[in-house]
């Protein structure tokens, strides 16, 4: 096929789609919790108030919390769960690709393990979203999750996708299918996305929930979110 020469090349996806990049940057950070007890940043750490505060009182309900499985899709420091075992969680899992952070999450929970209730279960494993499903279903939960997660995984999919692999995102979906429990739920925050982008995306295979509004910021005569965060629903299959 003939190449357009008036297209624009596709861009080099950014440095935070490497797995390189996280690897040193989470282990410079248990380096630096070790040597000064700084447990470090949460991806969108100004927003992830708001995110639990709507995800347990408007989607879920407290007194359900306990009664479900959660999975945080590339959880980095395992904080976002530490979390959500606060608000009464007790059966979490989390994931990366990234072995140091899987490493760095189990050393923090571990040193907060001793302040949490009985019966808490908070389990980090290594793996890739985009592996094989024979590498998703031997990690994942049988059947799926009540409540699946994501702040900042899509986006990496989302970048690399916008840098011309399709597979991304592509990969990515396939992930949700073994991840999402029937009629489950799959919570996604992006700052790279819009709210329409979104669900546009994944409404193939899930409906739309509810939306959280976060800030908005004026710009050029038009409004908009700097993130998006949105909850789907599993569609029921015949």
């Amino acid at each position: 096929m003939a190449s357009d020469s008036s297209a624009s090349p596709p861009r080099s996806p950014s440095l935070l789609t490497k797995e390189a990049y996280w690897s040193s940057f989470y282990t410079d950070e248990q380096h630096t919790y070790e040597s000064s007890g700084n447990e470090g940043e949460e991806w969108f750490e100004g927003q992830v108030d708001n995110i639990v505060e709507w995800l347990v009182n408007d989607l879920i309900g407290p007194s359900r919390a306990p009664t479900l499985s959660v999975l945080d899709v590339g959880m980095g420091n395992g904080l976002f769960l530490a979390r959500l075992v606060d608000e009464g969680f007790t059966n979490l899992h989390g994931i990366d690709y990234a072995e140091s952070a899987v490493q760095f999450a189990r050393r923090l929970m571990e040193d907060r393990r001793g302040d949490w209730p009985d019966g808490v279960s908070v389990r980090f494993d290594r793996l890739d979203v985009l592996a094989c499903e024979e590498e998703l279903r031997a990690v994942l939960r049988e059947g799926g999750y009540s409540l699946v997660h994501d702040k900042g995984t899509f986006d990496v999919m989302w970048m690399r996708g916008q840098a011309g692999d399709d597979s991304a995102i592509e990969g990515y979906l396939r992930f949700l299918d073994c991840a999402v429990a029937a009629e489950g739920l799959f919570v996604v925050t992006s700052c790279n996305c819009t709210d329409e982008e979104l669900q546009a995306t994944f409404g193939g295979s899930f409906e739309h929930v509810s939306s959280l509004a976060h800030p908005s910021l004026a710009f050029g005569g038009q409004t908009g979110q700097v993130v998006s965060t949105v909850a789907f629903k599993r569609r029921q299959t015949d």
